[in-house]
């Protein structure tokens, strides 16, 4: 028996999605408990799953083989204990229900990188942030009146590779709006990638 829940709830906190339909993960987390047969009782694992695993992981144990077009893996290993190869990440497809602006999202577990067509790309860092409050995309950055941004290091390179992660995956899935939204992302970083910027960086 597979119990879960489709959304999770923003309860109004979150201006672009009142409910769900944004990224953070007070929308994207959701409880997700199974029992059956050869499932070990009371494990926890931290491994990124989602919803499209569901029928992977249903067709394995009834015998069948999914189909290649599938986007999920099967749970199987994971539910019977087993130390499996595993996605590093998540990755979101989502659309804001109050502005629609078309969103990605790649989320490990330790960063979270939500790339926006509307160009408002934002970056958490999830081990001292997890509420997802401080938006560190592109620090150190002016912040008028409260310069909460002034003192944090440049996270080009961390979003470069979460870059490489969320690119790997639309390109997987054949979502060209995810490669899109990538390559925006790379444009927004890539003076901070250049040496005379590091440069210029390191002696502020």
């Amino acid at each position: 028996m597979i119990y879960f829940t489709d959304h999770g709830d923003t309860f109004w906190y979150r201006k672009e999605g009142e409910h769900k339909f944004v990224c953070f993960d007070d929308a994207i987390r959701i409880p997700f408990l199974v029992r059956g047969p050869n499932v070990v009782s009371g494990a926890i694992r931290d491994e990124h799953i989602g919803l499209q695993d569901i029928s992977p992981t249903i067709l394995d144990y009834a015998g069948i083989s999914p189909s290649p077009d599938m986007h999920g893996m099967s749970l199987r290993p994971l539910l019977e204990g087993q130390t499996v190869p595993w996605r590093e990440g998540y990755y979101v497809q989502n659309i804001t229900h109050v502005s629609a602006i078309v969103q990605r999202c790649i989320r490990t577990q330790e960063w979270k990188l939500i790339a926006a067509e509307n160009g408002e790309h934002q970056l958490f860092d999830l081990l001292t942030d997890p509420e997802e409050e401080l938006n560190i995309f592109l620090t150190p950055r002016p912040d008028p009146g409260f310069e909460r941004y002034k003192h944090l290091p440049d996270q080009a390179p961390v979003i470069n590779t979460l870059c490489d992660q969320m690119e790997a995956e639309a390109t997987r899935i054949s979502d060209t709006t995810g490669i899109k939204l990538t390559t925006m992302v790379r444009s927004a970083i890539a003076p901070r990638l250049h040496k005379d910027y590091a440069d210029v960086a390191q002696t502020r």
